[in-house]
């Protein structure tokens, strides 16, 4: 599953990425690589969601997405963030319907978070 969103913060690519860098700490996430116009994140862990599946709340909490975003200038006072996030199970030989639902229940509830925590940021001074 792949769900993408769209966000315009005011200020530099820079300023964008360490404001992305910090959201995604902040909402459990880890950043496995940051550069000035792209960041890759990860949420989750393929361990616990392996040992608990989609049915089990450690699974379900612990529901492993991968996050990609780029930043793209718009102007010197506004960049334009696009957000990629995917399932990130690993290698399975199957998916069953549960693992799917709850993918596309996370996803787009972790990019609603994500959206809530930048604009929170753009709103203080």
């Amino acid at each position: 599953m792949e769900m993408r969103r769209q966000s315009v913060l005011g200020g530099s690519a820079d300023r964008a990425l360490r404001v992305l860098e910090a959201v995604v700490v902040e909402a459990g996430g880890k950043v496995r690589t940051a550069t000035p116009d792209h960041l890759e994140a990860t949420f989750g862990s393929r361990l616990t969601y392996r040992m608990f599946g989609a049915l089990m709340r450690p699974g379900v909490e612990q529901l492993p997405i991968r996050m990609v975003v780029t930043f793209e200038a718009v102007d010197q006072t506004s960049t334009t963030v696009h957000m990629a996030a995917f399932d990130n199970p690993g290698f399975y030989f199957f998916t069953t319907d549960i693992s799917r639902r709850t993918y596309s229940e996370k996803i787009p509830a972790l990019l609603d978070e994500l959206e809530r925590r930048l604009d929170a940021k753009e709103s203080r001074p």
